[in-house]
């Protein structure tokens, strides 16, 4: 965990203690849910996504606490850090071990106890004595033997802007409208929010897939507020959004497959340039894309290329009838599998008579399913899965917009473990649409492969092309005890040494 001398306060929201203390009910509302399914054997995805979450939380909070702290001069600082320390190298012992399949009963129980003892017990309540201690939650005031009684009134004045600012999704019910584009948010601000928006997204997709197996009219305005949300996400920091397309979930359910493609089709068209209005429409198409599969009639069909056709058309079919649905959610929907040389389906149509978004859908379409854990194929990672599209002797995809889907996410997507040429290995954080080949990265492990407690972050693009920090090659994760995402949240920028 980085100390707080190496953070930037522009990094970190501006706070109060009633954003913390908003942050510790989130915290333990997931803590709750989450010793509920401990408790009560369920499965060990749903535990591993609940585990990711509080991951997200507890880096989120931790760094605004003690940016906080230390902006007020408070004197027991190290020692809160300390324990900072302690409670996010435990989280991480325990979740690595959930996460790599040790999902034993013993496992479980310490995971419940640290929950229980160290954190709801043991860390909120001696943060909530602090607070009484040291700071006047009534007022927003801090008192210090330095500075005696400072009244935060720039704090007490943007409380209500702070608070919307820590819960920028809307609830299930209320949809978003305006998509004027709003202003940028660092990697640490965003995740947190683009972690729940995309749970939403998914959430908003299963009732769709739901409603058509039980021949329910699509309710159009869930989806549209959860393109809307995913939008507003990206256009604050594509990164964080996309980072958990890549590394959260890698598996084959159709929800998280549909939200997914959204992602990167959002991001594909922003590159693309279209006006906004189409972006939310071709998001919208990414996230009903497959609602074919959900039809009741295709469960009786044969388990082949037919299966396949059918779901085009009964998907086509059931969009067609649902009012006010835009036409590019249909052509997305009709030509997601269509490709360039005419063996595609379910028409068989070539080149020119794809229409672009037909051609988009099935570039994006591929690279997911291509990094997703799908039975019977590699899980590949995804530079080489770029590199499949890349090397598409067939002519199956369009390679100009291969080329353009490339530059929209990168030749090293953020997400991306790189081992570089001195033997150190990192995360790809950041890209350059103008220096693909070299990215922004966390190291995490040193040359000797010892990992690194405070991280480093070096931008490739202003090293020599002989430097020992220029990629090596791209590793895949199981060959590293360590979580992707964890790097990008727990790391934070340092000086390169």
């Amino acid at each position: 965990m980085t100390s707080s001398a190496n953070i930037s306060w522009n990094d970190v929201p501006r706070t109060n203690i009633a954003i913390l203390d908003n942050d510790h009910k989130r915290i333990v509302e997931t803590i709750n849910s989450l010793v509920e399914r401990l408790s009560t054997n369920d499965n060990l995805r749903d535990i591993r996504t609940k585990v990711r979450h509080l991951m997200i939380y507890t880096s989120t909070h931790l760094r605004r606490e003690e940016a906080y702290l230390l902006e007020h001069n408070f004197p027991d600082l190290e020692k809160h850090k300390k324990d900072h320390i302690h409670l996010l190298d435990t989280l991480l012992e325990i979740k690595d071990k959930i996460i790599n399949g040790n999902d034993s009963q013993k496992t479980r129980e310490q995971l419940q106890s640290f929950l229980i003892e160290q954190w709801i017990v043991g860390h909120i309540s001696k943060s909530d004595m602090v607070y009484a201690k040291y700071f006047d939650q009534d007022k927003y005031l801090i008192t210090n033997e330095k500075n005696g009684v400072i009244c935060s009134s720039e704090v007490e004045a943007n409380l209500e802007a702070q608070l919307q600012d820590l819960d920028d999704f809307p609830d299930d019910e209320e949809i978003a409208t305006d998509v004027t584009p709003i202003k940028a948010k660092s990697f640490e601000q965003e995740i947190m929010v683009a972690n729940e928006i995309t749970i939403q997204a998914q959430d908003s997709v299963k009732a769709v897939l739901g409603d058509i197996a039980a021949n329910r009219p699509i309710e159009r305005s869930k989806i549209e507020g959860a393109t809307v949300n995913l939008f507003k996400s990206i256009q604050r920091n594509p990164n964080a959004t996309m980072a958990l397309a890549m590394l959260q979930n890698k598996d084959n359910a159709i929800f998280v497959h549909s939200v997914n493609v959204a992602t990167y089709l959002i991001i594909f068209a922003r590159i693309m340039e279209f006006d906004e209005q189409t972006i939310l429409n071709i998001g919208m198409g990414g996230m009903l894309h497959d609602v074919g599969l959900a039809c009741p009639s295709i469960k009786t069909a044969d388990k082949t290329i037919v299966n396949n056709k059918l779901h085009i058309d009964l998907g086509y079919s059931y969009l067609k009838n649902t009012i006010n649905i835009p036409e590019e959610v249909l052509i997305i929907a009709s030509q997601h599998h269509e490709r360039e040389d005419g063996s595609g389906y379910p028409n068989g149509i070539n080149g020119d008579k794809i229409h672009l978004l037909g051609k988009m859908a099935g570039i994006v379409n591929e690279f997911d399913l291509l990094t997703s854990d799908r039975k019977g194929f590699e899980l590949l990672t995804a530079s080489q899965a770029l590199k499949v599209l890349i090397d598409d002797d067939k002519n199956i995809f369009d390679s100009d917009l291969v080329q353009k889907f490339i530059k929209a996410i990168g030749i090293y997507p953020v997400g991306t473990t790189v081992k570089l040429k001195n033997g150190s290995v990192g995360v790809v954080a950041a890209n350059d649409p103008d220096a693909l080949l070299h990215p922004v990265v966390n190291i995490v492990f040193d040359e000797s492969g010892k990992k690194m407690e405070n991280g480093q972050q070096v931008d490739l693009k202003n090293e020599t092309s002989k430097s020992p920090l220029q990629i090596k090659r791209v590793e895949k994760v199981k060959h590293r005890k360590f979580d992707p995402l964890d790097a990008l949240i727990a790391l934070k920028s340092v000086n390169k040494q």
